[in-house]
């Protein structure tokens, strides 16, 4: 499934990343208008599209994917890829 994934400075953000400090307090206005605005634009041309985005991929290209890009490890760790 195709998708998106934002990157932001990771200075001030990382010391709180996902403990109990990570809260909405943290969030810079600023970045996150920018951030907003990028996924609005980007879902629009996607959607927008007169031709489907990404297509599907068998269970061999997904197999093959997972055991080369190692995110198959991730999965069976997780529980769920086997």
């Amino acid at each position: 499934m195709p998708n998106l994934i934002l990157l932001q400075d990771e200075t001030p953000y990382f010391p709180v990343h996902h403990t109990i400090a990570d809260t909405p307090d943290k969030i810079e206005p600023r970045d996150f208008a920018s951030a907003v605005a990028t996924l609005a634009a980007t879902t629009y041309m996607i959607a927008d599209r007169p031709q489907r985005f990404g297509h599907r991929l068998s269970a061999e290209e997904i197999k093959r994917m997972a055991d080369e890009t190692k995110v198959g490890e991730q999965w069976r760790a997780a529980g769920i890829w086997k």
